[in-house]
């Protein structure tokens, strides 16, 4: 890639969710929020916390239930919603300290990466049948895992219905080539859990603690410079993602530029791959390091290393969104 932001993932239940009413969107919110708690919940309770009438709250719950984007129990309370259920479902996701399920593998990689939080999702190959266990840490899945999703790409009218059960993991390429040709090749991508993960900051955006403090503050823009061959450039990658998502800049632009010649790392003042640039501004800056085609080194808490830590982009994400 060079110059050029990294190609959006597209998501037709994040289009759904997008079309609900402000009633219905606010509820939502209110919902997934209360739910966390990995307790059903009452309309009454969302009634005083959206500051609307039972009635209106119970209209908004209809309009959610009808796009599959809520579960309700008998007796009319909240027991999933936003992929989030308290009720037992195929993926399983421990979080916070609390036993959930998720309605599709999706659900149970982005709505912690999402959070910034730790998790163990639990699922099983769409292909193979074989366990599959993510183990999430800070928001995100550990990088160079060979397992592999697939987001669906049809159109959809109902998540449940026709978004979730395709959403699944997979062992590797491999298994998720097998099942597509035993699909009959349906319309969607593949995404590694990385992606997976940056894609779950997007459609969970709202849900983050963390927004409140950034909703108001200017957009971000960060560049990713690197020399094809860098053994260090998508660890740096995988790092920058979950620290936007810790600090909740789901609105950062990310640009990723390959520097191929001596001459071009010198008009960019390049000094060795990988090289953040935050605002235009590297926040690792070392004066003594050479221009040039060459691996970088960085001092972190545990001594020299080929990439920032994610607490070190964090800190350098949370100063320049100020």
């Amino acid at each position: 890639m060079s110059d050029a932001d990294q190609p959006p993932m597209g998501d037709p239940s994040a289009d759904l969710l997008s079309r609900a009413s402000n009633r219905a969107a606010a509820v939502h919110r209110a919902a997934f929020a209360r739910l966390r708690s990995g307790v059903a919940v009452a309309s009454t309770e969302l009634a005083t916390d959206v500051g609307l009438s039972s009635r209106a709250v119970d209209t908004a719950l209809c309009e959610l239930v009808a796009s599959g984007t809520a579960n309700l129990d008998g007796s009319g309370h909240v027991v999933a919603v936003g992929g989030l259920s308290v009720e037992r479902a195929a993926h399983e996701l421990f979080m916070d300290g609390v036993n959930f399920w998720t309605w599709c593998a999706f659900d149970a990689v982005g709505i912690p990466a999402a959070l910034g939080l730790d998790a163990i999702a639990r699922t099983r190959c769409g292909q193979c049948g074989e366990s599959i266990e993510i183990t999430i840490s800070r928001g995100s899945p550990q990088a160079g895992n060979p397992i592999v999703g697939w987001l669906p790409g049809q159109t959809c009218e109902n998540v449940q219905d026709d978004f979730c059960p395709q959403a699944n993991l997979f062992c590797n390429e491999a298994h998720l080539a097998l099942w597509q040709t035993s699909a009959g090749n349906p319309p969607g991508r593949v995404a590694a859990l990385i992606d997976l993960a940056a894609h779950g900051r997007d459609v969970w955006a709202e849900m983050h603690p963390w927004k409140t403090r950034h909703e108001e503050q200017r957009v971000v823009d960060v560049t990713l410079l690197y020399f094809d061959g860098c053994p260090n450039w998508r660890t740096a990658d995988h790092n920058l993602r979950a620290a936007l998502g810790e600090v909740g800049l789901t609105r950062a632009k990310v640009h990723y530029r390959c520097v191929e010649t001596v001459e071009e790392a010198e008009a960019l003042r390049f000094v060795g791959s990988p090289t953040l640039l935050i605002d235009g501004i590297d926040p690792f800056n070392d004066p003594e390091a050479s221009i040039g085609l060459s691996c970088r080194l960085y001092r972190t808490p545990s001594g020299l290393a080929g990439v920032p830590t994610i607490e070190q982009i964090r800190m350098a994400l949370d100063v320049a969104s100020r």
